[in-house]
């Protein structure tokens, strides 16, 4: 699933509604792109989705878009791969006890809910 925003600032609200798609259509990959910023809420909220289900989140903003500019596809790649071992990361519990349930299911979900997103 992909999903391209022209905006400043992209909320948590986008991110939800892709993520609420990603698990209908059995997606395992949530790619974002803003010319803007993520706030900070959008990069929580996808550690914890890589944490408590099969959905992996790619966040690319203004500063990752730069970096293709100026260093091509491979600097681009990089990005990616970067942001991916960081989500094997945080799935590594997951993945240790092989199911899809979060290791921090104590922690309530805090949502962001900005307006104009």
């Amino acid at each position: 699933m992909a999903n391209c925003k022209n905006v400043e600032l992209v909320g948590q609200p986008v991110l939800l509604r892709e993520f609420g798609y990603a698990v209908l259509y059995r997606a395992h990959v949530i790619l974002m792109i803003t010319t803007g910023r993520f706030k900070d809420s959008v990069r929580i909220m996808a550690e914890r989705i890589a944490r408590s289900s099969h959905v992996q989140v790619i966040l690319l903003d203004r500063d990752d878009l730069e970096a293709f500019r100026t260093g091509g596809a491979e600097a681009l790649v990089a990005r990616v791969r970067q942001q991916s071992a960081a989500v094997l990361e945080q799935k590594s519990a997951q993945l240790a006890r092989g199911d899809a349930s979060s290791d921090d299911e104590s922690t309530p979900l805090q949502f962001d809910f900005g307006i104009g997103e």
